[in-house]
This record gives structure tokens, C-alpha cells and sequence, in this order.
């Protein structure tokens, strides 16, 4: 892409800082490396240029060398247009080179509603669709990210899959494609990747269906590994950038973000997420400080949000906070956490954060009967959550977001009723605290307790969504 073309674009679409480079703390593209890696995000820049898990991988290689990795996007209908109508290729964002330029083409799946993103980037980039059909020339198209505990209805498009953590998995492979750049054929190259702990080729595996459509059974072809198992990261000692890409525009989570850890000790058996990512492992503490100061002093963000699936299991967590708090007590900086169990062990927590203002609390009970939460294995008491949210309101909170779901295996409108019912104990005693409730439709995942569960019919999830809408203490907020 030329730089007066690339003007004359921008100049036509909507926000074009989404697709420009040179933020803050990103890397210039390294033309004097030998192997290329792009890293894709199949949804909008404000989106994918706050997922954590592509800047880990996007710093690690450039700073380790390993390849000149850049990064692209899904562009938005104005620039797709464009681009098809002039018929220009999708570009990187760093060198604005075609993605079919580079060694591997990799993307990061965090939701199955991402998947025609993917088709419709690949399209743009004149890449073929079909693993099947692509020559020994085109890149390699790979796919990491939790939507991959079922990798089975994507296999027809990508050339291999990394199943779990991916920060040691993609050195290994830029290791082995290095090796064997332009020295053996593509087919070849699939065969000795296939060797690597964590890696899934689709094009070994032979897969057998039943008469009605439902999979019987899938075979390695010989010398293939039968099994492959999902690649674990040492967090302890694992890789975290120092300094975070500031974008030009406002992104979906415009903050700090550092992990603290990975995985999750609940069991809740509609949870895709914490299947993935188990089993809970946590950084040291020490780091995490020294990855505050250095993320603080190389970005200028003034919220830090310390992420995990559930933050309050972390055990070093009053520490965290508090020598977090010691160390920016001066200044306008504040700490945001983004998953609170209800119990009141994180109100004691949330007491350290933002501790001149009371934000909003979110929690989220899913369920609203005793009964219904110990079916999904989310085992929170009526009980447990009416104190803690009396106790937050105690402490000078006056704002509450619950995030419940709908439609799950055994729900009655007698749950729902239970949700009303503690929201109007909770403000006879609360008279100022406010509740936005969210509702999400449940959606059955792979590799879950629920995987075989049905979806409800559009007809009742709208039903239950009237019902919730009756609720007069609350602002009601349902997902299509």
C-alpha cells in the first residue's frame, strides 16, 4: 500500500485512526527479519486493540525477535467497500503490507459469532477460504483463543489450531516454520508442526458420522498423535509486557489491564471460559507491582484494571491493592476489578478501590433461586447476596449491576419471581441503592457440563424478558 493511496482511503471512511500504526508502545515493522507474522483480530480495532491475549503474543514476538509480527483488523462495511471496489488487498497495520504476504496469518477466536469476520478478512486478503485449497506459497492460516474448545466447525478453514495457552506454542511453531522455510512442502511443514504440544491439524484427523448426522468417531492418520491436549502456561514465570499500546481512538476497555491470573476455581457448568483456561494458577504479587509501575509510567493511563475470571480468589489480592493504592495515592489513578464473586469477602475488597468515590458494583448471581444456582453450580445463597449487597450499601455504595442469564436447563418463571422478590427485600432496607439488571439469553457451549442442553425458543426468552421488564426496583437490560 502506498502512502498517497492509503491518504486518499482514509479520507473516505469512518474513524480512520483504526487503521493508521505508530501508536504509542508499538513496534515499527522489522522489514530486515526474514519471517513475517501477522496478528488478526476478527472483529472492529475499538474491540480487538483491547484483548489482551493478542498484545501478549504481538510484544512478545517482536521483543524476543522471534519474527516481524504486525497486527490487522476487521475493517468496518466503509472500508471493506473501498477495498473491494478498488480491488486492494487487506493490509497489516504496522508496514501496510497484504496479509497474504505474510509466513502466518494468525487469529485469536473469542466468540463463535466472530466467524464470519474471519471468512470476510481472509476474502479481503485474497487468501483461499479453504485450507484444502491453499498452495505451498500462501501462508499458513492459524487460530488460537477459547472459542476453540470446539475447533471442529472452523477445521475447514484453518491449517492448524492451538489449543490453550499460547505464548510458548507460537515460539515453537515461528521456530519450526524458520527451520523450514521454503525447504519442504506445505504438507510436510503440517506434519512437523503437528509434532508440537497443543497444536491440532485438522487435514490428519479423518472424521466418521453416524447415519443421522452426529459424529461417531475421529482417527490420527499414523504417526499422528491421537490426542491433542491443550498447551498450559507456567504463570508464575510467564511472559507479560511492560508497556501497553495507547490507541489514538477510545477502545472498548480504554485502561491498564493486567492479568493476575489465569483460569478459575469455580465450577459453574455453563462456563466455557473457565474450562478452557483451567486450572487456576496465579502471578506473584511481586510482579504484578513491578508490572503496575512500569505499565503506569510507560502509558499515562490513570485506571489500572487488575483482570482474571474471578479476582477476588486471587490470594495476594489485599496487597495488590494496597500497595498499588500506596503507591499512586497522590495522584488521580484508580483500580477498577472486572469480576467480583457476591459474597462479602469482596466487599471488603472492593473498599480499597476508587476510596474517594463509590462507583458501580457489578456482580453477577446468574441464576435467581437457591435452587437454579445449584443446579448450574453457581452456589451463592439468597442470602448470601441480599448481606452483601446490604453490606456494600453499609460502605457507601449505591449503584449495583447483577448479570443474570435466561433459559437455563430446569428455569421456571418461579426463578425469575425470586429475582423481584430479593431486589424488593434488599431496597425496604436500601431504600437508595439502584440495580441495572442484564439479561443474557444462555447459549450451550462445548466441552461444558450443559454442552448437550438446549437453547431456548426465541418465543420464550421473550416471554422471560416481559417478565423481568415488570420488575419496578430495577433498569432491565436483555441481549437479542
Amino acid at each position: 500500500m502506498k502512502n498517497k493511496d492509503l491518504d486518499e482511503i482514509l479520507n473516505l471512511v469512518r474513524k480512520p485512526a483504526r487503521y493508521i500504526n505508530c501508536e504509542l508502545n508499538s513496534h515499527p515493522a522489522d522489514m530486515q527479519n526474514d519471517f513475517s507474522i501477522v496478528l488478526c483480530f476478527a472483529d472492529l480495532y475499538e474491540i480487538g486493540a483491547s484483548n489482551l491475549g493478542l498484545e501478549i503474543l504481538y510484544h512478545l514476538i517482536n521483543e524476543k525477535k522471534l519474527a516481524r509480527c504486525e497486527r490487522a483488523f476487521c475493517p468496518d462495511d466503509d472500508m471493506g467497500n473501498i477495498l473491494r471496489q478498488r480491488g486492494i488487498s487487506l493490509f497489516s497495520l504496522e508496514s501496510n503490507s497484504p496479509l497474504k504476504s505474510f509466513d502466518i496469518v494468525g487469529f485469536t477466536i473469542q466468540s463463535e459469532l466472530c466467524a464470519t469476520n474471519i471468512l470476510n478478512i481472509l476474502d479481503l486478503s485474497n487468501i483461499e477460504l479453504f485450507a484444502k485449497n491453499r498452495a505451498d506459497g500462501d501462508p499458513l492460516i492459524i487460530a488460537g483463543g477459547p472459542a476453540l474448545t470446539n475447533p471442529q466447525p472452523l477445521c475447514d478453514f484453518f491449517d492448524l489450531f492451538v489449543l490453550g495457552d499460547g505464548e510458548e506454542a507460537i515460539e515453537d511453531i515461528i521456530c519450526v516454520c524458520r527451520k523450514f522455510k521454503n525447504k519442504i512442502s506445505r504438507q510436510a511443514l503440517l506434519k512437523e508442526l503437528s509434532k508440537i504440544e497443543g497444536v491440532y491439524v485438522p487435514m490428519f484427523y479423518q472424521e466418521q458420522y453416524n447415519a443421522d448426522g452426529t459424529l461417531k468417531s475421529i482417527t490420527a492418520d499414523n504417526q499422528i498423535k491421537p490426542i491433542v491436549k491443550k498447551r498450559l502456561l507456567n504463570l508464575s514465570n510467564a511472559y507479560f509486557p511492560a508497556k501497553k499500546i495507547v490507541p489514538f481512538i477510545e477502545t472498548v476497555h480504554n485502561r491498564l489491564n493486567i492479568e493476575v491470573a489465569r483460569g478459575c476455581p469455580g465450577r459453574c457448568r455453563f462456563c466455557q471460559a473457565s474450562k478452557y483456561y483451567r486450572p487456576w494458577r496465579q502471578r506473584p504479587v511481586e510482579q504484578l507491582l513491578e508490572l503496575v509501575r512500569n505499565g503506569i509510567a510507560f502509558s499515562g493511563y490513570e485506571q489500572i484494571s487488575f483482570s482474571s475470571l474471578s479476582c477476588s480468589d486471587y490470594k495476594d489480592l489485599d496487597k495488590l491493592l494496597i500497595e498499588t493504592n500506596n503507591l499512586y495515592a497522590d495522584s488521580k489513578i484508580s483500580i477498577s476489578l472486572p469480576s467480583l464473586r457476591c459474597t462479602k469477602r469482596s466487599v471488603e475488597i472492593a473498599k480499597y478501590i476508587n476510596k474517594d468515590k463509590r462507583p458501580t458494583l457489578t456482580f453477577a448471581p446468574e441464576a435467581g433461586s437457591d435452587r437454579l444456582r445449584n443446579v448450574i453450580g453457581k452456589y451463592l445463597s439468597q442470602d448470601d447476596i441480599a448481606q452483601t449487597l446490604l453490606s456494600a450499601y453499609s460502605m457507601g455504595w449505591e449503584v449495583v449491576k447483577l448479570y443474570f442469564m435466561i433459559g437455563l436447563p430446569t428455569e421456571t418463571l418461579d426463578d425469575l419471581a425470586d429475582i423481584k422478590n430479593m431486589l424488593a427485600i434488599i431496597k425496604s432496607q436500601a431504600k437508595k441503592m439502584q440495580f441495572t439488571i442484564t439479561a443474557s439469553p444462555f447459549v450451550p457451549k462445548a466441552q461444558t457440563p450443559f454442552q448437550w442442553a438446549p437453547m431456548e425458543s426465541d418465543e420464550k426468552i421473550n416471554e422471560k424478558i416481559k417478565y423481568l421488564n415488570t420488575i419496578k426496583n430495577a433498569n432491565v437490560r436483555a441481549h437479542n
